[in-house]
């Protein structure tokens, strides 16, 4: 069975690489661990080395080209055996994952149960005029005439920062 070699993924936030340079040509045996191809990102250059062994069937990408990360760039496989054929969306890498749910519409009322939010940001929606003085319930923390007339979110007994 032929095994695909993919573009790997360097760092976190890399989206593709450049392949440089293949240090393997079609034909040649790859024993694991051998440097097949050699890659560039904007930050670094590496090597990139086989997983499997057999023989280097097929390179689908051609040196300075730039190729997305986990796509497929060649095959590793026993001599003779075919090359999988793979369309150009199955070549690119896995499926994107679906996206994921967006956080909750500022101002939107809370899904169930009661809106969890912080003293600090209850008193700050007092000052807007967004929340009742009555949503303040810790020990501490100002209630609106306290704010109208400070001029301060910050709970009393405490240094304010500048």
């Amino acid at each position: 069975m032929a095994h695909a070699i993919r573009m790997p993924k360097p760092g976190q936030m890399t989206e593709e690489c450049v392949l440089t340079s293949w240090l393997k040509a079609e034909g040649d045996p790859v024993h694991r661990g051998d440097v097949v191809f050699e890659i560039e990102t904007d930050k670094s250059s590496m090597e990139v080395e086989a997983f499997d062994e057999g023989v280097l069937l097929k390179r689908l990408v051609a040196e300075g080209e730039t190729v997305p990360v986990n796509a497929i760039c060649g095959w590793i496989g026993q001599p003779g055996e075919a090359v999988p054929e793979v369309d150009a969306a199955a070549a690119a890498g896995p499926a994107a994952l679906p996206p994921a749910p967006s956080a909750p519409v500022a101002g939107a009322p809370p899904a169930a149960g009661r809106l969890r939010i912080s003293p600090r940001a209850t008193a700050a929606g007092v000052v807007a005029g967004a929340a009742s003085a009555s949503g303040i319930s810790s020990p501490g923390w100002p209630t609106q005439p306290q704010i109208a007339l400070t001029g301060t979110v910050a709970p009393s007994g405490t240094r304010r920062r500048r």
